[in-house]
């Protein structure tokens, strides 16, 4: 898919889709893509790490700002503590709520205390 082509970003938003981030596929890693309305929102900022994209997006009416985090988590367990990381990351910095979706190539298993990686 090529970036580039905005006709593609707005067939995929129905028209309603703008704007957007990408990070290209890398090895077994497929790409990210964040889109977002340019009417609605403003992309005051974004990350590229190993394993994510995030944006952070505000509001052009309210000022109010929250963070996209789109991920394609490796498939490596050795890896994975570096996907945790570059969120953890992000939250730190931005200090705004976030919203995490995509493909985590793991999961939780019973009596994981999710409040205490998330806080």
């Amino acid at each position: 898919m090529d970036m580039d082509d905005r006709q593609t970003i707005a067939d995929i938003g129905a028209g309603l889709l703008d704007e957007w981030a990408f990070k290209a596929a890398r090895g077994a890693a497929g790409g990210i893509l964040i889109c977002w309305n340019s009417t609605l929102w403003t992309a005051a900022d974004r990350s590229v790490g190993n394993f994510s994209l995030s944006v952070l997006l505000e509001d052009k009416r309210t000022g109010a700002r929250w963070c996209c985090s789109n991920v394609y988590g490796p498939n490596e367990d050795a890896e994975r503590g570096t996907l945790w990381e570059e969120l953890s990351a992000i939250r730190a910095h931005w200090n705004a709520p976030v919203a995490i979706m995509g493909d985590f190539n793991s999961g939780f298993e019973r009596g994981v205390d999710e409040e205490a990686l998330f806080g």
